[in-house]
């Protein structure tokens, strides 16, 4: 008995083609390594909600401001969140 598992619905051909992208393929493997990360997960979501603060996402994940902003730069590093700077802190 073989077993056939498919998502899609390409030829071989098609498939080997674009299975030599190593590039995009190195890329999407970072992307899912940034999001093996269950604290980057639940603030990529909480973004996906809406634009918030640092200091909102201290609040809302219950840690600490360092954290949040090392998880972020993990982020931004991979384009998944981008920043922008409104206002001054003190």
């Amino acid at each position: 008995m073989t077993a056939y598992m498919s998502l899609n619905r390409f030829g071989k051909e098609q498939i080997g083609d674009a299975l030599k992208a190593k590039k995009t393929f190195a890329l999407l493997a970072e992307t899912f390594q940034a999001l093996s990360d269950l604290s980057r997960v639940q603030i990529v979501y909480a973004l996906s909600r809406g634009e918030l603060c640092v200091n909102d996402l201290v609040g809302l994940l219950g840690m600490s401001q360092p954290a949040v902003s090392h998880h972020l730069r993990t982020l931004r590093e991979m384009n998944l969140v981008k920043m922008r700077k409104d206002g001054r802190t003190s």
